[in-house]
């Protein structure tokens, strides 16, 4: 669903025994290609979930979705965790990414 109107895709399965948050997932359609892609994020299953097939449900619903929209190839960053399941989905890996996270600067420290 779209749920904002801001055209980022979400996907939430949750537990219905408790309402709690089994899995989720979000793709956005790139706005500039033609035909554009869907980029995938924050695909998750809560620790307690794991193994039950929620990642693919959430891959699948998301896909399904940006495929309806236009999508032509999808694009993932991909946690060493979550690589077997993108495996088991056909994705391959074209370049390997790293990312960093940098504390907000100090005062004594500027922004320049």
């Amino acid at each position: 669903m779209d749920e904002d109107g801001t055209g980022v895709l979400q996907c939430r399965v949750l537990d219905t025994a408790t309402g709690d948050l089994a899995a989720r997932g979000r793709a956005g359609l790139t706005g500039d290609a033609t035909p554009p892609s869907a980029v995938f994020d924050m695909i998750n299953t809560s620790t307690e979930h794991r193994r039950r097939g929620l990642g693919t449900l959430v891959m699948n619903a998301l896909t399904a979705h940006a495929v309806r929209l236009g999508a032509a190839r999808g694009i993932l960053v991909a946690s060493p965790a979550g690589r077997a399941l993108y495996r088991s989905l056909g994705w391959r890996l074209h370049a390997p990414v790293t990312a960093v996270r940098l504390p907000p600067a100090t005062e004594d420290e500027g922004t320049g």
